[in-house]
């Protein structure tokens, strides 16, 4: 039976001895596969993702009561605190509904860059009010 390649005498079609010269190397940018700071595992690897996914997790809680007590640490009228946690928790359940299909459609980053805008105009609102004490009607 005839070989695939004569020369180095192998079974395999050349496609395939390609696809495994190329597996070996990583896929990205070199520097996601430095050690960090000499002691952190690499921020592309499953450790380090991990550990970044649970400390934004660890975190989202305490800063929302922070922001929130900015806002209604009882210098606000109860009457205005529970609009404003309305408007709030509105905004939360619409995009959450549709935040997969934005995502899908203009890409994580720019979901992202929105998202983060979004929050920056709460943190204003909530520090605007607190010297104003102007509500929106």
């Amino acid at each position: 039976m005839a070989s695939y390649n004569e020369k180095s005498g192998s079974d395999t079609p050349p496609s395939l001895e390609a696809a495994d010269a190329h597996h070996d190397r990583p896929l990205g940018k070199p520097w996601m596969y430095k050690r960090l700071f000499g002691v952190l595992p690499p921020y592309a690897s499953p450790e380090f993702q991990i550990v970044f996914v649970a400390f934004v997790c660890f975190m989202c809680p305490g800063m929302y009561n922070a922001v929130s007590g900015l806002g209604a640490g009882g210098g606000m009228d109860p009457y205005d605190v529970n609009r404003s946690s309305i408007g709030l928790y509105a905004t939360f359940s619409i995009v959450g509904f549709f935040g997969g299909t934005v995502a899908n459609t203009i890409g994580l980053r720019l979901t992202l860059a929105f998202g983060g805008f979004g929050y920056c105009i709460y943190l204003v609102s909530l520090l605007v009010y607190k010297h104003t004490r102007n509500a929106a009607s």
